[in-house]
């Protein structure tokens, strides 16, 4: 699911809700994870560790989801 809507409706700030929570907050935010085989296999316990690309003055990146079951 999206938390931004486009256009935003607020001039100037096409991702208001990822600079309220990311920036103002400090709230990481992760989208996109599927975790369909891991229900398919019955795994609903696990530890999920995040891996993000290390980019200077970035305030995201792409990321490498593991799940340790």
């Amino acid at each position: 699911a999206f938390i931004e809507v486009e256009p935003s409706g607020i001039p100037g700030s096409p991702q208001p809700v990822h600079v309220y929570l990311i920036q103002q907050q400090g709230t990481p935010i992760i989208e996109w994870i599927t975790s369909e085989e891991l229900a398919r296999d019955g795994v609903y316990e696990f530890i999920f560790v995040c891996l993000p690309l290390t980019i200077k003055g970035a305030s995201g990146s792409m990321i490498r989801p593991i799940a340790i079951a």
